[in-house]
């Protein structure tokens, strides 16, 4: 099992360190990275039987670091 973390691991490694190359790509990279990581959370929680808005919570994770990344700005 951990073996296959390992492996799993290295791959993403390598995967974001090509990303990181470009601007754009690596804001996009990161904000998958934490919508994966938001979801996982959730269904989490949602096992133990604890009520969350898993779609509201998604959405907003999602939304804040594209803004960030994207350069959003209120004029």
């Amino acid at each position: 099992m951990i073996i296959k973390r390992i492996i799993t691991s290295v791959f993403l490694l390598g995967i974001l360190a090509i990303f990181m190359s470009v601007d754009w790509l690596c804001g996009l990279m990161i904000t998958a990275f934490i919508a994966v990581g938001l979801y996982e959370f959730f269904s989490m929680l949602g096992k133990k039987g604890i009520r969350v808005y898993k779609l509201f919570g998604l959405v907003l994770g999602i939304i804040i670091p594209l803004s960030i990344a994207l350069r959003f700005e209120l004029t």
